[in-house]
């Protein structure tokens, strides 16, 4: 019997498409009563629009805090592909942030190398399976650092 480490990395991508598909359900059914924690993670829901269909795109991801903006990890669980929701909000950064609490359209971008050298750590110290992500990258990429802010009236 095949690990989880040991997968192919389809049935490991289609098992993340599967939990977060579940993740996000159990949030709307009960208003985010239930799934805007993950352990000790806050969880929002981000909906991003898809580059290549223009149609709306959600995934439920742990965010962090710096000051008034909100961050949130694009590590694709340490593959070495971006996931795509990131390659959609590089394509359009106006996204849609629900937590508990409400929905809000933010702008996103992504940390420039100053914003990452002082992030990185941060993050790392609150939440180390970043630090082993970005290992099993194997140098191929860097895990950006998203930041969303609250979008001009």
């Amino acid at each position: 019997m095949a690990t989880s480490q040991t997968q192919p990395k389809p049935v490991n991508r289609l098992l993340g498409k599967l939990v977060d598909s579940i993740h996000r359900l159990v949030w709307r059914v009960s208003g985010g009563s239930v799934g805007s924690k993950l352990g000790k993670y806050p969880i929002l829901l981000l909906t991003t629009t898809g580059r290549k269909s223009g149609q709306p795109r959600t995934h439920a991801l742990a965010y962090f805090r710096d000051s008034d903006r909100l961050l949130v990890i694009a590590s694709n669980g340490g593959q070495p592909q971006q996931p795509g929701w990131y390659l959609n909000l590089l394509a359009n950064p106006q996204v849609t942030v629900e937590m508990q609490g409400g929905k809000r359209t933010m702008l996103a971008h992504t940390a420039d190398v100053a914003a990452r050298a002082r992030l990185w750590p941060q993050i790392v110290a609150t939440a180390p399976q970043y630090a082993g992500y970005q290992a099993a990258t194997a140098g191929i990429r860097h895990i950006p650092i998203i930041i969303l802010v609250a979008e001009e009236s």
